[in-house]
């Protein structure tokens, strides 16, 4: 959740967990099967969305993700040099 909002705070703060729990919140709230949603990010946690070297342009999610969206941005402009 806090790749998929761009947060860049300390994930143990309390000002932190409560914005993640918002959109957790926010997320199984959509669906009429939050069960479903939470298995699906546990998976894609373990497998794509990785704490170290994440699969970003594999992931489903990126297109809505910001911290995907915020690194493109940043790459793009420094590919103007070639």
């Amino acid at each position: 959740m806090s790749r998929l909002l761009a947060l860049h705070a300390n994930p143990k703060g309390k000002a932190t967990l409560d914005i993640l729990w918002d959109g957790a919140t926010a997320m199984v709230r959509s669906t009429d099967s939050p069960g479903n949603i939470n298995q699906a990010l546990i998976e894609l946690g373990a497998t794509i969305c990785k704490p170290r070297d994440p699969l970003c342009k594999t992931c489903p999610l990126s297109p809505h993700c910001n911290a995907y969206l915020e690194s493109q941005v940043r790459i793009l402009p420094s590919l103007r040099n070639y």
